[in-house]
């Protein structure tokens, strides 16, 4: 059993068995393997940032680690706070952990969720606790079909009624042209039996089909299955409407030309069962960096010994995902920063937001590991080289979770 080193490092030889409050770092990079870090902690979230944004315990910037959940991290300096002490296991090389159905049962109970006719099916949960509700929830039931064309502009609003017992949506979109694109801002309003909304989801520019090589050659991203839009029911109806792109904005913000945009139609799913998450998700499990061949299945960008000359600029669209990533990076010789934008077709070419972290300079095998909250919207990885001279970058944008 590990016991932390002076200052509170905790030294990864053994799992670890802990109990992390004050800010503090978890785990000590460069040992060769990577560590599985799970909250075991039934009621309470754990967060894990950058030293900076933990020693300033500011939530908002730092990855949360939901009651018990877990996930693998790379190997680097971790760093960790919980507004109230929560209990961590850290177990070098695992990639799950299975907590105990007593475990599952005090969850559900601390959130108020413990009932046959609202039971929230986490991640954790087992088969047995589907039958046990009488809700079979790994079906979702068909509310709606849309088939938009491809001219931008706007279009909707669709409203549906929603049948008694839902806990989530999922709004599945494909490509009418799936060798084109599509782009889009989705608007979600929840409304009561009067009409008055009482909740908005909004996913910015959601976006699928195949998408162009930006300003590298080979870089293009292609899906072959559907981009699917989630988030939790609020009210008794749903109004569905958007904003579709045009080529233009989609040529200027990925620095291509001669795009052809492609409508799309979207189906309109309930579920019985809410969304673990509460935050809207945007994914496309069927999403391949064509650049990089076979990559793994939570690969969202990456730029791979990339020469970078004085003064330029490499961008690229990442595979649709909201939520928890990690973005791995380094440069050699010469400083650079990557830039996250974040776009949505309402405001065109100018990034709703934009988050910003300075690169390594190192010729190692060492990385930067920055944690990033990636928004339900398109999303552009940047890469800047701030130098008079050319330097070679090394990037990758990893998804923490499965949106």
């Amino acid at each position: 059993m590990n016991s932390p080193a002076p200052g509170g490092t905790i030294l990864p030889v053994d799992p670890i068995n802990t109990f992390v409050n004050k800010p503090q770092q978890i785990w000590n990079g460069g040992s060769g393997v990577q560590p599985f870090i799970f909250n075991n902690d039934e009621v309470n979230t754990l967060y894990i940032g950058s030293q900076s944004d933990v020693l300033r315990q500011d939530a908002t910037s730092c990855i949360p680690v939901q009651p018990l959940s877990g996930q693998v991290w790379p190997d680097a300096n971790i760093y960790a706070f919980a507004p109230t002490s929560v209990n961590v296991l850290i177990i070098p090389g695992a990639t799950s952990v299975q907590p105990g159905p007593v475990q599952i049962a005090v969850a559900l109970a601390a959130a108020g969720l413990a009932t046959a006719t609202n039971q929230i099916l986490q991640n954790t949960a087992i088969p047995d606790n589907i039958s046990t509700t009488g809700i079979n929830g790994s079906l979702p039931s068909l509310l709606d079909t849309e088939v938009l064309s491809p001219a931008s502009g706007v279009w909707g609003p669709f409203t549906n009624a929603l049948p008694a017992a839902c806990g989530s949506y999922l709004i599945a979109i494909t490509p009418g042209t799936p060798a084109d694109p599509f782009c889009s801002d989705f608007t979600v309003d929840h409304l009561d039996d009067n009409s008055n909304i009482v909740h908005t989801d909004f996913f910015g520019a959601a976006y699928g089909g195949s998408w162009p090589g930006s300003d590298i050659v080979g870089s293009a991203i292609q899906m072959s299955g559907p981009t699917l839009l989630r988030g939790n029911i609020y009210g008794t109806q749903l109004r569905i409407s958007g904003l579709k792109a045009a080529a233009a904005m989609l040529n200027t913000i990925t620095g291509s030309s001669g795009i052809i945009m492609s409508g799309f139609t979207y189906r309109l799913y309930t579920l019985p069962y809410n969304v673990p998450d509460a935050m809207p998700k945007m994914s496309n499990g069927s999403a391949s960096l064509l650049a990089q061949g076979d990559s793994p299945s939570n690969l969202l960008a990456a730029f791979v010994n990339f020469p970078l000359t004085a003064g330029s600029t490499i961008s690229s669209p990442i595979v649709p995902y909201a939520g928890p990533a990690v973005l791995n990076c380094r440069c050699a010789a010469n400083p650079a920063s990557v830039e996250m934008q974040e776009y949505s077709v309402a405001n065109g070419t100018t990034p709703l937001g934009k988050q910003v972290a300075d690169m390594i300079v190192s010729n190692t095998a060492g990385n930067e590991c920055v944690p990033f909250n990636i928004s339900a919207c398109l999303n552009i990885l940047a890469v800047v080289n701030n130098s008079a001279a050319t330097s070679t970058i090394n990037v990758s944008l990893v998804a923490a979770t499965s949106a």
